[in-house]
């Protein structure tokens, strides 16, 4: 994730993709200051940034995938 000073990157392997409203995207993670994340989803052709979660640690919350319509 954190390569020198890159804070955003898109995830990999089953988490890499997630699907919001009918749609797989491409799942990004943004750190945020104190080590907090924030996951999110863009959809290029819509141009609509979705936020998924965000926690203060490393770790997802457990039912965020829940929340969007399930993984792909």
């Amino acid at each position: 994730m954190k390569s020198g000073d890159r804070l955003a990157g898109p995830l990999r392997f089953d988490l890499g993709r997630v699907v919001v409203e009918g749609g797989a995207l491409e799942q990004w993670q943004y750190e945020v200051t104190g080590g907090g994340r924030i996951w999110y989803a863009i959809d290029d052709e819509r141009r609509v940034l979705y936020a998924l979660a965000a926690a203060a640690g490393r770790r997802q919350p457990s039912n965020w995938r829940a929340n969007v319509g399930g993984g792909c």
